[in-house]
């Protein structure tokens, strides 16, 4: 059995990197939409999921908030891309598993729609904190051409391990 663990990050905005900015990072959750069933001769109501997914929110937490970092992406207008390269290491019962541990990248775009958070404190970093509208979400690992998961609001893509994730 191996365990997998984050062990660093990096992460990039509109290409550009933002290293030892952000401390948190909620990437957001694809919730599907709720169709509840309930009929005469049923023993149960179920629930199963309809088509669309709600709304995709998250939120960037920053332990430095930098004004040329403000400037790109606190205007609710434009959206911004976000790459997170998460170094993922698989722990086995001989240690570190080199072959087994790999790179996970998700690629976000968004809208800020909430800053806040923001903090001046003597000797304590200018925090800040972004609630976002993610309207593409994609993941897949670092070398793989197929991504694990990818949403795209905007041109109504809902695909996993490439496939879409409902028949047209």
């Amino acid at each position: 059995m191996n365990l997998g663990q984050i062990t660093a990050g990096d992460v990039y905005l509109n290409e550009t990197n933002l290293v030892g900015q952000i401390s948190e990072i909620d990437l957001g959750e694809l919730e599907h939409q709720e169709v509840e069933h309930s009929a005469l001769g049923m023993i149960s109501i179920m629930k199963l999921p309809g088509r669309p997914l709600q709304a995709v929110a998250g939120k960037f937490t920053f332990s430095y908030l930098a004004a040329s970092v403000s400037r790109k992406i606190l205007n609710p207008t434009v959206a911004n891309r976000f790459q997170l390269h998460s170094y993922v290491d698989m722990m086995g019962p001989d240690g570190l598993d080199r072959e087994a541990s790999h790179t996970v990248i998700t690629h976000i775009r968004f809208q800020t729609m909430k800053s806040g958070g923001r903090t001046a404190k003597l000797g304590e970093p200018f925090a800040g904190e972004l609630d976002v509208s993610i309207t593409y979400w994609m993941q897949k690992v670092y070398g793989d051409q197929t991504p694990i998961v990818e949403y795209d609001g905007f041109n109504n893509i809902y695909n996993i391990d490439g496939e879409p994730v409902w028949p047209r």
